[in-house]
C-alpha cells in the first residue's frame, strides 16, 4: 500500500469518526431537551429511563437528591417545573460520557411559590439505557 493510500484511508476514517461524533452530539442534545420537556409535562416514565439509578441531582438551592428522591419530589408537586427554556447548550463528548453545559430560564413552583430563575448548569451523561444516554449528574447555580 502506497503512502498516498494510507493518507487517503486515514482521512476517510477521521471523517467517519467526526461525523459519528457530530451525530451523537445531536442525538444527546435532543435527549437533553426531551428530559427538560419530561420534567415540565411530568412524564415520570421518560424521566425514569433518562436518569441513571445512581444519578446525583444538585438543585440551585443546594438540595442534593438521588433518583428516587427527585422523582418522588416531582410526583408530590413540592416542585413543579412550569417551563424550561435552555437553548443551545455546549456538548462535549468523551467516548461513552458527555458533559453538557448551558444557561436556561426555569419557571418553577416550589412548595406552592412560583418563581422564575436563570440558571447555569452542568449535566453529565453516559451512554446506556433504552434511549442511548442517561443523566449521571446535574448541578445548577442561580445567576444573580
Amino acid at each position: 500500500m502506497s503512502a498516498r493510500s494510507v493518507v487517503v484511508l486515514a482521512i476517510l476514517f477521521a471523517s467517519c469518526a467526526t461525523r459519528d461524533v457530530a451525530e451523537e452530539r445531536v442525538r444527546l442534545g435532543d435527549l437533553h431537551r426531551q428530559r427538560f420537556e419530561a420534567m415540565v409535562v411530568r412524564d415520570f416514565d421518560a424521566l425514569n429511563e433518562l436518569l441513571t439509578e445512581d444519578v446525583v441531582y444538585v438543585h440551585s438551592d443546594g438540595a442534593v437528591e438521588a433518583k428516587q428522591q427527585f422523582l418522588d419530589r416531582l410526583r408530590s408537586e413540592r416542585i413543579k417545573y412550569r417551563a424550561i427554556k435552555a437553548p443551545d447548550p455546549a456538548i462535549r463528548m468523551y467516548g461513552d460520557s458527555a458533559v453538557v453545559t448551558g444557561r436556561g430560564s426555569f419557571s418553577v413552583t416550589v412548595n406552592r411559590n412560583d418563581s422564575d430563575v436563570e440558571l447555569l448548569y452542568t449535566a453529565v451523561y453516559r451512554r446506556g439505557g433504552v434511549r442511548g444516554w442517561q443523566l449521571v449528574s446535574w448541578q445548577s447555580t442561580a445567576v444573580p
